[in-house]
């Protein structure tokens, strides 16, 4: 019988993820408070505003709570816990959470529009991907973070090289593709590197 520390772990792993991409990362995250967001900006009286915005920021407010979740699972620490904790009885690896991770953010867009919320999600995604796997500056991360980043990043090409979606969807999805490409591309050694 396995009584290591770690033994469990997977599936609590496991269960969290579920979690976080049926509640934080889904397309329909914020839907519930849609209704809402008229009857949270102030009342204008006269001229108190001193010239900002005070409308709701559902954008930015929604992308600022994903992106507080995405930072904490792809923090240096928690990514290196995760290959850690894999050697000692931990059955869910670093990998298998990133591919989760891509899957709860993608998956469901594949074939049809993509709202505006995951919209900004998902370039968040492919941002700190691109940052963790090193392909523009260099990277603290350990290797096999930077391993599964550049894997995420490439299923992620081929995800949403598509022309399916509405015209906003289509424009998204050619963004990743070039973002991610001109990346891949900005580090191939070249001729003139005396690499290949």
């Amino acid at each position: 019988r396995d009584r290591s520390p770690s033994r469990g772990l997977g599936d609590v792993y496991k269960r969290q993820m579920q979690t976080l991409n049926e509640f934080v990362f889904a397309p329909n995250a914020i839907e519930t408070m849609e209704p809402l967001f008229a009857y949270i900006q102030r009342q204008r009286r006269g001229f108190d505003n001193m010239g900002k915005n005070e409308d709701p920021k559902p954008h930015k407010m929604l992308l600022g709570a994903q992106k507080n979740v995405l930072t904490h699972l792809l923090h240096p620490a928690v990514q290196m816990r995760m290959s850690d904790t894999a050697l000692y009885g931990n059955e869910y690896s670093l990998e298998q959470m990133m591919g989760e991770l891509t899957k709860g953010i993608f998956e469901a867009d594949i074939k049809r529009d993509v709202n505006s919320y995951r919209r900004n999600l998902q370039t968040e995604y492919v941002e700190q991907l691109i940052k963790i796997s090193g392909l523009e500056k260099a990277s603290n991360y350990d290797h096999l973070a930077k391993a599964a980043a550049l894997y995420e990043l490439n299923r992620i090409s081929d995800l949403v090289d598509n022309s399916r979606g509405d015209r906003a969807s289509k424009v998204h999805k050619f963004y990743l593709t070039d973002r991610i490409e001109s990346c891949l591309l900005y580090t191939s050694p070249s001729p003139r590197d005396g690499l290949l």
